[in-house]
């Protein structure tokens, strides 16, 4: 099912928006845990300056872009309907019955709390079966896994910077119980930004129009990320002859 593409020595699923749902509803189904990795620019400047990390992934059921950028002019020779970014997975969120709960862990008291509010504004019938930051100091690793493993929810969102992330998946990801760990890899503040609603004073005006076209123009026309992304893989293929 779909095909493959090598970004910086990382296996990069190229799946149908179909095939990537027939995943999910396989995933629901299952009675162990599965492990998508979505993976921005930004995590590929991670894994440039710590390659060791890649490893982390070895065991991932599936390794998708965050963001279009990542897939780039390969898009090129694969279908149109193909999954590019986060957005193909939050879609998924709206399919009423398809997932009943979540467990969100974000960077921050503030970045949680408002994952959560896009989340359940993809689906209001969604679960938040709880929620954490990874800076919490009142909470223990261990305690946060048995929060998990005692609400048993049907996905796990990690939304945490790339570093936390692989750090924390290696040391506690085969302790969880959950059908399916997302790992959002440094795109928590692009998904909150393009999901959040706009403040009251936008509302008011009638300017959502507007403000989500900013929002989409900062993110999608970003020249200088792309330029950076470009200058990422060309080092990496020098370094490695290709």
């Amino acid at each position: 099912m779909g095909s493959l593409a090598d970004i910086m020595g990382v296996p990069v699923n190229v799946l149908s928006d179909r095939e990537l749902l027939g995943l999910m509803r396989l995933y629901m189904g299952n009675d162990y845990m599965n492990r998508i990795f979505m993976l921005s620019v930004d995590t590929f400047s991670f894994l440039s300056e710590n390659p060791e990390q890649k490893s982390v992934m070895d065991d991932a059921d599936l390794i998708l872009p965050a963001e279009k950028i990542v897939l780039g002019k390969r898009q090129r020779h694969f279908a149109k309907n193909i999954v590019k970014g986060y957005m193909s997975f939050m879609y998924l969120l709206r399919i009423k019955g398809l997932v009943e709960s979540m467990y969100i862990i974000g960077d921050s008291e503030k970045q949680t709390e408002q994952l959560v509010e896009v989340c359940k504004k993809q689906n209001d019938s969604l679960i938040i079966s709880g929620s954490c930051n990874i800076n919490d100091e009142t909470k223990s690793e261990e305690e946060v896994i048995n929060e998990i493993n005692s609400v048993m929810p049907d996905i796990i969102i990690l939304a945490v910077e790339d570093g936390k992330l692989f750090n924390w998946v290696m040391e506690n990801g085969q302790k969880l119980a959950a059908k399916l760990c997302v790992c959002m890899c440094d795109i928590a503040e692009r998904v909150i930004k393009e999901n959040s609603s706009p403040p009251g004073i936008i509302s008011a005006l009638g300017f959502e129009k507007l403000y989500y076209s900013m929002i989409q123009k900062k993110y999608k026309g970003n020249t200088k990320k792309e330029r950076i992304f470009n200058a990422l893989i060309a080092d990496y293929n020098n370094k490695n002859g290709e």
